[in-house]
């Protein structure tokens, strides 16, 4: 028996291995599948590429290394032959690209061990795949410097011809090709320091210091490149503190003070001790704070004038944030909030009174806690909003009501059997609709929708339980002790 239980296990291990190895191999990569369609297309270098990661994992893929051997050929020759074309071209800059290719290949290849199948003598031996030979070193250094003698000859036609931007853009091709070249770094350095001195001469302070610092950014130290640089954005710094003064003075004249101490403090951004700019600064802000608040503080009164508490308050206020203790601004602003929660409080209490008497219970309610809110203990605001709320029933108290009222009985129409059911067991309750308060009878009517099922009252079907879903036309009231209850229109018979 034990020997037929381990032989059943093992056949089912079995099958498990087998068909999760059917689920999972279609889901793993197939390199070598990749590469072939890649090359099937005459997409040689992501042929080469699948190639390589596949040997990487399995050097001796035989299917693999068959196709590598001819797709490395082509790719080897494709790239070597378009560089030669771009040489006689004299366009250095591809020819670097494919040599930088090919470049890339030898090392990737040189990852790789690929192990190849051969017959000597009718014996079957494994040896590693000879590698093409990607000689291109020398050819690669001359194309370089080619490329970087090119754009240095451009920037020296430039240089000559007092186009700076322009044989700076060359310069540094060419030393971004072959570093240091010739003296590519230093004509980059000196291109930079003659647009300086230009912008000096134009008195165009603040760019000519960027342009020596760049001067000696390439090279480090280049002549006195450094020390002007700071000269001239100090010279710069005093010029725009003068304009921003002159700007100050100018607003002071228009009584414009406010913009005058902004610009007063720019001067000040330059140069910290700039004539008097920060005493000035202070002094037109104070005037400035002390006007703007006189404006605000006006405002205020012409708003109370007509009535306007609210809106009067904010000037109070803004006054205050100009001029902390502004007259008497900050104590208006208290007084006028006040008067001002007063009359809104006054307001949601009325709405509520007008919407409780509407039976508009819910609104009512929202607008005795809004009055509540704006003074707190608002008359007796909290108690109304509280008689609103009790006004109508809440969804426990639906659901218990309506269940309740279930447990005496199901409908006949629910159940489809004259004799109707009991022993309710409900499992959702949801109002769908309410009605109109009846103020005269005082109950809610509503529409809710019953889901559950019951045993049948009848003889002939005793104890059988049927389902039902219904919408019943309800009435919520109060009894005599504040109980919500619910009745059906119609009683339990329709």
């Amino acid at each position: 028996m034990k020997n037929s239980n381990y032989s059943l296990v093992l056949v089912a291990l079995i099958c498990l291995s087998i068909f999760a190895g059917s689920v999972i191999t279609p889901l793993r990569a197939d390199e070598y599948r990749d590469a072939k369609k890649a090359y099937e297309q005459g997409q040689y270098d992501q042929a080469l590429d699948l190639l390589i990661i596949k040997l990487r994992s399995d050097n001796d893929h035989k299917k693999t290394i068959e196709l590598f051997r001819p797709v490395i050929k082509i790719v080897v020759d494709s790239h070597l032959k378009a560089a030669q074309e771009n040489e006689r071209k004299l366009d250095w800059g591809k020819a670097i690209e494919e040599y930088e290719t090919l470049k890339k290949i030898r090392k990737e290849i040189a990852s790789i061990n690929p192990i190849e199948e051969i017959k000597i003598d009718g014996k079957k031996i494994k040896r590693p795949l000879e590698m093409p030979i990607i000689d291109i070193d020398t050819k690669l250094s001359i194309a370089i410097n080619n490329a970087a003698e090119e754009h240095y000859l451009k920037a020296e036609v430039f240089f000559k011809k007092g186009e700076y931007e322009t044989a700076i853009k060359e310069y540094t091709s060419a030393f971004t090709y072959s570093e240091s070249y010739k003296d590519s770094r230093e004509k980059t350095s000196e291109s930079y320091y003659n647009i300086a001195q230009n912008l000096v001469s134009k008195e165009k302070y603040r760019d000519a210091s960027k342009k020596f610092m760049s001067a000696d950014d390439i090279t480090g130290n280049y002549k006195n490149a450094k020390t002007l640089a700071s000269k001239y954005e100090a010279m710069a710094d005093e010029k725009d503190a003068q304009i921003c003064y002159d700007k100050g003075t100018a607003f002071v004249n228009t009584d414009n003070f406010r913009d005058a101490s902004i610009q007063f403090n720019k001067a000040v951004s330059f140069m910290p001790n700039f004539k008097d700019a920060q005493a000035l600064a202070t002094k037109y802000k104070t005037i400035a704070d002390e006007n703007d608040a006189q404006i605000c503080y006006n405002k205020g009164k012409t708003l109370v004038n007509v009535g306007n508490f609210r809106d009067a308050v904010i000037q109070f206020n803004k006054a205050v944030s100009f001029v902390s203790n502004f007259k008497d601004a900050k104590a208006l602003a208290t007084k006028y909030k006040n008067m001002a929660d007063e009359k809104d409080a006054q307001a949601h209490y009325e709405k509520g009174q007008a919407l409780m008497n509407q039976n508009e219970f819910k609104g009512a309610e929202k607008e005795f806690l809004s009055a509540n809110n704006y003074v707190k203990g608002y008359k007796d605001a909290l108690l109304l909003a509280e008689k609103a709320r009790s006004a109508m029933p809440n969804e426990a108290q639906i659901a218990s009501a309506v269940t309740a009222a279930l447990q005496e009985g199901i409908p006949v129409s629910w159940v489809g059997n004259l004799l109707g059911g009991s022993n309710a067991k409900l499992n959702s309750i949801k109002v769908e609709k309410i009605g109109i308060y009846n103020d005269r009878e005082r109950y809610w009517p509503m529409q809710i929708r019953v889901i559950g099922s019951c045993l049948l009252n009848d003889p002939f079907n005793q104890g059988k339980e049927v389902s039902f879903d219904n919408i019943g036309d309800f009435i919520l009231f109060k009894d005599d002790y504040g109980e919500w209850k619910a009745k059906m229109k119609g009683g339990m018979i329709r």
